[in-house]
């Protein structure tokens, strides 16, 4: 962060904690965190801007929290000792964090599945990348919002022991049932598509409209058939 930044940062956070009006106040505070998220950091910098942000979570106005959730929900300015406080905020604030920050353990979000309630397990759930850890503890102890979440979502690793003790719990779920079949024919059909192109590089053929046209009518149907299941098992959940 050059001189000149730091100044504006410093002058941000000056006239942010002036401010009388919670509005105001969280308006500075996300031009402030927008900066400091731009910059180029030096570790002085990276300590220096933790602390504004420990003393930003601390702020007794909602919205200022809510503009540093927002605003620095993926980024590496927000430590883990923030992201965890932040975790335990109204959920407006503490759903960004907890469903983007990568400042969490998986112990950590072991923990929120373990105490907390259906939205933030679905914000976990929902994470860019979930660990076969955390979606083992989701499949014990997770409710069905969450687990149908954790079901749906691709980047969502589970052991076959965890997808055995999710089908053991919600056999009777159309909704989980589905996601879980959804994302093995996505597999499927990831695969086949590969082979077909590898064979097709090396085996060069015509194209067969007929055949497309089928292959596609075809996944619209079961797209409709998951959907249909979906929001017939949102009525059980």
């Amino acid at each position: 962060m050059t001189n000149r930044q730091t100044a504006l940062a410093k002058a941000n956070l000056h006239k942010m904690m002036r401010g009388a009006v919670a509005y105001e106040r969280a308006v500075e505070a996300r031009k402030l965190f927008m900066a400091m998220d731009r910059a180029v950091l030096t570790p002085a910098d990276r300590a220096h801007a933790h602390e504004i942000v420990r003393i930003m979570a601390g702020d007794a106005a909602r919205a200022v929290r809510f503009a540093l959730s927002v605003t620095l929900k993926s980024s590496p300015l927000i430590p883990r000792d923030v992201a965890l406080r932040l975790s335990h905020d109204t959920d407006e604030v503490a759903l960004p964090v907890i469903n983007a920050s990568g400042a969490f353990t998986d112990e950590d979000l072991v923990q929120i599945i373990r105490t907390a309630g259906a939205t933030q397990q679905v914000a976990v759930a929902k994470r860019p990348r979930l660990t076969e850890r955390v979606t083992g503890v989701l499949a014990d102890v997770g409710l069905p919002e969450a687990v149908q979440a954790a079901c749906g979502n691709d980047n969502a690793a589970f052991s076959e022991r965890a997808l055995s003790k999710v089908m053991e719990r919600f056999e009777q779920s159309e909704s989980i049932l589905a996601a879980i079949a959804n994302a093995a024919l996505l597999w499927v059909a990831l695969g086949a598509i590969l082979f077909e192109t590898i064979h097709r590089f090396f085996y060069p053929q015509p194209i067969a409209g007929g055949v497309m046209m089928g292959v596609a009518a075809a996944g619209i149907a079961i797209n409709a058939l998951s959907a249909a299941l979906f929001e017939i098992g949102r009525a059980h959940v």
